[in-house]
């Protein structure tokens, strides 16, 4: 088999609550969301306003900030050749999101979770909508009319992988969850990401020339290990389908599986359905898939050593993480698996107020569902990189780096230049988006298309860029 050197992006939707002086929370709405975008000034970041209410914040490290469908801020990182720089730059996101909705007139609370909260009852039994974790995969493999049946096999990895990326709720009657999405998701596969809810979509590029797998049945998470071991072990998997490798194992029911390893939350628990009609477990199911590809790496070739090098990291992460989750060993996954993490910090505060009427206890594991997700207030995620600083992925100055400079590997770096270049400048019609930049000059537009995510120079935009440094 294959490895390639994938393109790959993450789009996090968050919820949204405001704070007003009296203490009182209301919904915002996007005229609200909009309205601060419209009002700030962001540093290392220009905006594009279309309408009242479809503002974007385009930044230098070739992202955007934006209010999505649903009335919701969303964040979408640059196009990254690497799983660790996909990481660092959804964390850079999440610092770049609560810096555009820093607005001191209404406190505006941002989480980073996939179920709406209000202040009373969070989850799916008060919630204020749905908010999605969006992964993208930009594939190899040859597009016919069967091409999204064809990646029905998928979907096994998919339904299981919450055992390590999920990232964990608790019902009002005190029930544990381990996917906040699970819930969401209604059909197997579809065509779109607002009205099927289905595990998967497929899409073309902005300019048709790009295949690009979309998964929105995924958890958005706070643990770095826990997006790169989502993000790297689906890229592995997805070379494994590319070079006809897949294991024979087939889900039979995906969905059914998906909702009863969630409200189950046992990893161990025979509850995925194959196609010989037996039961095995979750965890069963990710051993295959890593097996598999470990029989396949001695006869493996890469697209480079750096490549070479990702894979088994990779590997090395999802080895742990199956031993971890087969002896049950919860002190491992704390600071690496969301969901662990928050059932720790919970018990903690349970043990420190000594409580023990059932009402209390639910109150605390409220407060810290709500708490954990949080990107407004750093004070416990701040808590958490110093009690687990071993077990992250990146640094501090990683993220923050990320935050203001763009991959140099893609076509983000040109994005990026035309937003420090228009800084400062004011122009016409200014046109930013994933496949073209552009401006109007002497009443002519100049633009320059970007069609490949993988190029990362262009002499069209070097001449475009020469232009608007002339304005």
């Amino acid at each position: 088999m294959h490895f390639i050197r994938r393109v790959y992006g993450i789009e996090n939707e968050f919820g949204t609550v405001s704070q007003h002086p009296d203490g009182s929370y209301i919904h915002p709405n996007a005229g609200d969301l909009g309205h601060i975008i419209y009002l700030r000034e962001i540093e290392h970041a220009v905006l594009i306003s279309m309408f009242t209410d479809y503002q974007f914040v385009w930044h230098s490290n070739g992202s955007t900030t934006y209010i999505d469908t649903g009335y919701h801020p969303e964040h979408a990182t640059p196009e990254c050749l690497s799983v660790r720089d996909v990481v660092r730059y959804n964390k850079a996101g999440e610092l770049l999101t609560s810096r555009v909705f820093d607005y001191t007139a209404t406190r505006l609370l941002l989480f980073k979770n996939n179920l709406g909260y209000d202040k009373d009852s969070p989850g799916l039994d008060g919630a204020w909508g749905h908010y999605g974790c969006h992964e993208n995969y930009l594939l190899e493999y040859p597009q016919d009319a069967q091409t999204l049946e064809k990646l029905r096999p998928l979907l096994g990895m998919l339904a299981t992988r919450q055992i390590f990326d999920g990232a964990g709720w608790w019902r009002k009657n005190g029930d544990f969850h381990l996917s906040q999405r699970a819930g969401s998701i209604s059909t197997e596969v579809g065509i779109s990401a607002t009205s099927d809810r289905s595990f998967l979509q497929l899409k073309r590029g902005d300019t048709g020339s790009d295949l690009r797998l979309h998964v929105i049945s995924g958890d958005a998470n706070i643990c770095e290990f826990a997006t790169y071991l989502k993000i790297g072990t689906m890229s592995l998997v997805l070379s494994l389908f590319e070079s006809g490798c897949f294991p024979d194992t087939t889900c039979l029911y995906p969905l059914d599986a998906l909702k009863s390893i969630s409200q189950y939350a046992d990893p161990h628990a025979h509850l995925v359905k194959i196609q010989d009609g037996s039961r095995i477990s979750a965890l069963d199911m990710q051993t295959i898939f890593f097996e598999t590809l470990h029989h396949q790496l001695p006869t493996a070739t890469y697209a480079d050593d750096e490549i070479e090098g990702e894979v088994l990291e990779i590997m090395s992460h999802w080895e742990h993480a199956l031993n971890a989750i087969y002896n049950r060993d919860a002190e491992w996954m704390r600071g690496r698996f969301d969901y662990a993490t928050k059932q720790y910090l919970a018990e903690q505060e349970i043990a420190r107020k000594a409580v023990s009427d059932p009402k209390y206890i639910q109150d605390i594991r409220k407060t810290i569902d709500i708490l954990y997700h949080g990107i407004s207030n750093p004070a416990l995620h701040q808590r958490m990189k110093t009690k687990w600083h071993d077990r992250r992925i990146l640094t501090d100055a990683e993220i923050e780096s990320a935050a203001i400079h763009a991959p140099q590997n893609t076509r983000a770096r040109m994005r990026g230049m035309f937003v420090n270049a228009l800084k400062g400048r004011f122009v016409t019609w200014p046109v930013i988006n994933w496949a073209q930049l552009g401006f109007t000059k002497d009443q002519k537009f100049l633009r320059a298309d970007l069609p490949l995510a993988r190029v990362s120079h262009s002499p069209e935009f070097d001449l475009l860029l020469e232009e608007l440094q002339s304005e």
